[in-house]
């Protein structure tokens, strides 16, 4: 019985260990979306619908998965495992950056670099995928995935129509932060 304790208790902590840390209180403050804030104008600069930061093997741009250490790409899939996107980004060997961005739906137009700074933007600030929906005119930035908290982040929109977005969406949690900006969680 002190062995599944010590078990449980040991997996609890992992678990803790690997949940992201923002939350509400800390991605709802002001400084935080005016860091968000700064990030969408990158984001809007470039065309970019999607990026994602799954890890330093693991980077998505509208539609393309990346792995910058085997310098090789794919398209990305439709959900799945980390495996699943491994697998795809290990199809196609990078023999120059324009190779890359001409596969990317939509098209963009950013060096490496550019794209780089996007990363450790995203990076410095916690978030792993920003989402660039023209079609309800939002952008919602995530904060990874937890197995405790679910997905959590912020919507940005002004002039969005709030409740077909929550209906598209379907967010468990979604509420006001202030003008234009709401919080969301995925259970």
């Amino acid at each position: 019985m002190k062995l599944k304790k010590l078990l449980a208790l040991l997996m609890l902590s992992t678990l803790v260990a690997c949940s992201p840390n923002y939350n509400e209180d800390v991605i709802t403050k002001a400084d935080m979306i005016v860091n968000i804030e700064a990030l969408i104008s990158k984001i809007n600069q470039y065309n970019i619908k999607e990026v994602s930061y799954y890890s330093e093997e693991i980077i998505v741009l509208n539609g393309v998965v990346i792995n910058p250490i085997t310098k090789t790409f794919g398209k990305s899939p439709d959900g799945g495992f980390m495996m699943t996107y491994s697998q795809k980004a290990a199809e196609n060997k990078i023999e120059n950056w324009s190779q890359v961005l001409s596969v990317t739906q939509p098209n963009v137009k950013l060096s490496q670099e550019n794209l780089n700074e996007i990363l450790v933007d995203m990076t410095e600030i916690g978030v792993t995928d920003v989402f660039n929906d023209t079609q309800y005119n939002t952008v919602r930035i995530q904060w990874g995935n937890s197995v405790m908290l679910g997905i959590n982040g912020l919507v940005f929109g002004e002039n969005m129509n709030v409740e077909a977005f929550q209906e598209h969406a379907q967010f468990d949690i979604f509420k006001k932060v202030s003008d234009g900006v709401y919080f969301f969680q995925l259970l």
